[in-house]
């Protein structure tokens, strides 16, 4: 992927925050921005390391209500994944 076409990715994804500016921002700060579901679209596969680190926790309740307070909405668990 060039440039061009990763700055057009991440203008596409940071439109789904309230506050693109703020995405992006995180994303350069932070490597990782927590954007709404249900306006861009519906779901995505985080890997749980990911979602630990951003949680700061791999216990499985911290987790759960972190992504309940963060997502208001559904969150599948696939066990198939070792991510």
């Amino acid at each position: 992927m060039n440039v061009h076409e990763n700055r057009a990715l991440s203008d596409w994804l940071a439109h789904a925050h309230p506050v693109p500016g703020q995405a992006h921002a995180e994303w350069s700060h932070h490597g990782i921005a927590l954007l709404p579901l249900g306006r861009r679209f519906d779901a995505v596969r985080v890997p749980a390391e990911r979602i630990h680190a951003a949680v700061g926790s791999d216990e499985p309740r911290t987790v759960a209500a972190s992504l309940a307070d963060w997502l208001h909405g559904p969150v599948i668990r696939d066990t198939r994944s070792g991510s």
